[in-house]
């Protein structure tokens, strides 16, 4: 890893009677005697994307799907109720619910509460958990922090805790799991919403919509109707991103009239200018992607210092991406195809 990525917990005193301090950034928290705890390698959660000399996995929903239900061939017999953590844990729940035909609650950690998730028809008349025990499912459990908080608002008695995907150590936290995921990683379901949007760029047709049909953007009159209509595959709300697209400048107002009907956040939109030839065949559009994306490496850099976190593009053209990712050097995500393009990858 870079040492220019390496960072230190930013210690600030929680309890002056207990001596306890806690880091700012990771929120690990210890005890110390002395006016600040020793110097620390701070480790959140994104922590281990901070390098990308380490091949990077991007894990799809389909993954999410396959790996749950090898997930109920390890399931004991006495299961009799599911309990799915929001949000992303619900997904995996509701399905292994569904699959063994048993009842299904919702955890909100933030809320420290345990809700019915209901039922249709199908379950009239199931019996309750009873004697048997319940199962708690996340998606992933990474450090462990995140299912110790639930094991503290549910406890263990009668509960079994499980995750689809958990790292070698968050593994040590559960009682059943369907795949050892190491870091760094990346998640389908959650990439649009995390941690690392700070320093992402985003292509938009093909990730936040599905692509044109061919030749649509030769009628100006189709490809307006088909703008203003196009549904959502992506979407991405959490704040505003950057957005490099070979859409011609002249639909910016049309494209911001969906990004704000679909209540997408804009920090810059770079558009095809009309000086470039409109043939797709003479240009080459991956390395125009590519130089834009260089030119704002700068700005998000200086727009985000206490992120560390390096640059990605998010392409859905797989020979684009491989173009951006061999003019840029830098990591660009395929989720067309799963593939991460970086230097020790694809």
């Amino acid at each position: 890893m870079s040492e220019s990525f390496v960072q230190f917990c930013d210690w600030e005193e929680k309890s002056s009677l207990a001596d306890e301090f806690y880091c700012r950034r990771c929120r690990t928290t210890v005890k110390s005697r002395n006016e600040t705890p020793p110097q620390r390698r701070c480790r959140p959660r994104w922590a281990a994307f901070e390098s990308i000399s380490q091949p990077l996995k991007f894990v799809t929903v389909e993954d999410l799907s396959r790996n749950t239900l090898k997930l109920i061939e390890k399931l004991p017999p006495d299961v009799t109720e599911i309990i799915g953590v929001a949000r992303s844990g619900l997904t995996p729940a509701a399905m292994i619910a569904q699959m063994l035909h048993l009842p299904l609650k919702v955890l909100r950690q933030n809320a420290k509460d345990l809700s019915d998730a209901g039922h249709g028809w199908r379950l009239m008349g199931a019996s309750e958990a009873g004697s048997g025990v319940r199962l708690v499912v996340d998606d992933t459990v990474m450090t462990g922090r995140s299912i110790e908080t639930t094991k503290t608002i549910l406890g263990d008695e009668r509960t079994l805790y499980s995750a689809i995907y958990a790292s070698p150590g968050g593994a040590d936290h559960l009682d059943f799991y369907s795949e050892l995921l190491p870091h760094p990683h990346l998640l389908e379901w959650n990439l649009f919403n995390s941690t690392f949007l700070p320093r992402m760029v985003f292509d938009i047709d093909g990730i936040l919509c599905p692509d044109f049909p061919e030749g649509s953007w030769n009628d100006p009159v189709l490809y307006g109707e088909l703008l203003a209509s196009r549904p959502p595959r992506y979407l991405i709300r959490k704040s505003p991103v950057h957005f490099v697209t070979w859409r011609e400048e002249r639909w910016r107002e049309a494209t911001l009239d969906w990004f704000q009907k679909w209540g997408v956040q804009v920090a810059s939109l770079t558009m095809r200018p009309r000086s470039i030839d409109e043939s797709r065949e003479r240009v080459d559009v991956g390395g125009w992607k590519a130089g834009v994306f260089q030119r704002l490496i700068e700005q998000i850099v200086r727009q985000t210092p206490g992120v560390d976190i390096e640059p990605l593009f998010v392409e859905s053209d797989p020979l684009q991406a491989s173009q951006i990712h061999k003019v840029s050097g830098r990591v660009v995500v395929c989720p067309t195809n799963a593939t991460v393009y970086q230097q020790s990858g694809a």
